[in-house]
Order: C-alpha cells, then sequence, then structure tokens
C-alpha cells in the first residue's frame, strides 16, 4: 500500500494512474495532512475512486455539484468525472482507493450487469454515500485486506468491491447517460484537458480568457460557459486555485521566499491581489498560511536534529 502525507501536486486535469498489481487493478492510498485547504487540484481519471473519510471534513467539488464529507462518509467518483478535494477541517485522514475499469469488464458479467457498472455509459452513481454502514464495512473490509495482502485477499477484495457496487445499484444511483452522451462528455474533458495543460505550463505568466479560447477555436463567451459546464468551475476559479496550490506547495519547498516573490512566481505582479485570491482560496491570508507552514517545518527539523 502506498501512503502519501503531502498534498497531492496534480499539475494537469487528466491523470494517468499506474496500478501495482496489474492482475489486480486497484490501489490503495492513505493520506493525512494537517492543515485546511485545497488538497487536490481538479483532475479526472478513467478510473473510479471512492475515498473514505476517516478523521476531518473534506469538500469535493464533482460535476453534479459540491459534496461534503465527514467521518464515516464516502466520496464516489465516477469514471472520467472531474473533481477536486479541499479539507475543511483538519487534521485529516482519508483512505482512497481507485479502481481500474477492468474489474468491472469482464466476460464472466452479464449484459445486464454491465450497464450498471462504475465505467459504463448508462449509470452515473451519487458522489456522496453519506453513513451506510453496509457500504461502509464492506469498504473498511476490502481496505484492510488490500493493505494485510495475506493469501488469498485478491478473492477478499473484489468479493467487497462487489457487495459496495450491489448496495450503489440498489440505492445509490444518481441519473443515466446514452452512449452518446458519455462520447460527447469524453470528448469534451479532451477538449479541456488541453486548456488545463496550457495553464499548467504557462501559469507564471498572464493568461487572458481570449488567449484560452483561442485554444479551442471559440469566442471567450462560449469558452466561459464551456469551461464552466464540463468542470464545474470557469476559468478564472480554476486559474487562481490552480496558482494557490503552486503558492501553498513553494510555501512548504521555499520557506525562504517572501510572500511578494512567491505571489511573483505564481503569476502574480500586484501581491495585494495574490494575497486577496489567497484569502479566498485558504480561507486565510499567506502570510498567515506561511507562518503557520514554518512553523510546521521548524517543530519538524527540531524532531530531526
Amino acid at each position: 500500500m502506498n501512503t502519501m502525507a503531502e498534498t497531492f501536486n496534480s499539475s494537469v486535469l487528466h491523470e494517468e494512474i499506474i496500478m501495482p498489481n496489474a492482475d489486480l487493478p486497484i490501489n490503495f492510498i492513505e493520506h493525512h495532512h494537517d492543515a485546511t485547504g485545497p488538497f487536490c487540484i481538479l483532475h479526472w481519471h478513467s478510473e473510479i475512486e471512492m475515498v473514505y473519510v476517516s478523521k476531518g471534513v473534506v469538500s469535493s467539488n464533482c460535476k453534479s455539484g459540491t459534496v461534503v464529507a465527514s467521518p464515516g462518509d464516502l466520496v464516489f467518483v465516477n469514471s472520467n468525472e472531474p473533481h477536486d478535494y479541499h479539507i475543511l477541517e483538519a487534521p485529516i485522514e482519508l483512505y482512497c482507493c481507485t479502481i481500474g475499469l477492468p474489474l468491472f469488464h469482464s466476460r464472466y458479467i452479464t449484459g445486464y450487469e454491465s450497464q450498471f457498472s462504475p465505467g459504463s455509459s448508462i449509470a452515473v452513481f451519487q458522489n456522496l454515500v453519506a453513513g451506510d454502514e453496509q457500504i461502509n464495512h464492506y469498504f473498511l473490509t476490502m481496505w484492510e485486506e488490500g493493505r494485510a495482502q495475506e493469501k488469498g485477499y485478491e478473492y477478499a477484495v473484489k468479493s467487497n468491491l462487489y457487495g459496495i457496487l450491489s448496495l450503489m445499484v440498489r440505492y445509490h444511483i444518481e441519473s443515466t447517460m446514452s452512449n452518446k452522451q458519455y462520447l460527447y462528455k469524453k470528448r469534451n474533458l479532451d477538449s479541456v484537458n488541453r486548456v488545463i495543460q496550457y495553464i499548467a505550463s504557462h501559469y507564471q505568466s498572464d493568461i487572458s480568457l481570449s488567449e484560452l479560447a483561442d485554444l479551442l477555436n471559440v469566442n471567450r463567451f462560449y469558452f466561459c460557459r464551456f469551461f464552466k459546464e464540463v468542470t464545474g468551475s470557469t476559468p478564472v476559479e480554476y486559474l487562481n486555485n490552480f496558482r494557490t496550490h503552486q503558492a501553498v506547495y513553494l510555501m512548504r519547498q521555499q520557506p525562504g521566499y517572501t510572500i511578494t516573490q512567491i505571489a511573483t512566481l505564481v503569476g502574480y505582479n500586484d501581491s495585494s491581489y495574490f494575497a486577496r485570491v489567497f484569502r479566498n482560496v485558504m480561507g486565510e491570508s499567506p502570510s498567515t498560511y506561511k507562518a503557520r507552514v514554518d512553523k510546521e517545518l521548524e517543530l519538524s527539523t527540531s524532531a530531526d536534529s
């Protein structure tokens, strides 16, 4: 099992997930973090994702809107669904499980069953499963089996996964879509990903809406509406969130930098405007956030020496 104690540093909208076991395409990652604010920037992947909240409170912006998950809740992310995570109450402890679609596309699954699988073009599952004791039991049992990896754990992982799926099909289907709608959605994601990759490469410079719209050969009014429809956020919101995410990363990796230096490095020539954006995203000023980070790093260094 992989363990990550830092924030994600996704730089593009589409994420390629490498499974540690190709024969059992399911990945278990445990996340711990002690500060509030953006935890994972907007991204998407073909795998489905389930995140169980053990401690703290986290929100996720999914295609259907914003969901807030507390301890005992599960966030369910559908295949190819843009999503992010934001810590509302810290510290957090999250159990994240990403599942490759081949697990749902077996020759032993009937046509009836496949229309409800998370990778199908039919079923769209609810993003928030709040306090469902049966699903939580299946998930935590699957989690422990995946962590211990004792003899025969593959069967236990699959059986508990299918137990979750059976309950999702019965009680947690949000909507359905046709195959044509699914393909349209995928093409839109591919188009938006070109914009996200451009932002990731040019966020340190001035970026205009017209400049981004030109990437898709559309006017900026249509572009703004299209981007919001696909991702759930406006282009300006995404750019500000991305730059703030990079600013937080710099504060932790380069503690010697001043707020003004950081603002310039992430694309803001006006440090006052940067401070307003940062406060809007993080809920506190960059100076307050940096002071806490510096103290954490100082304590960590003292403990190691």
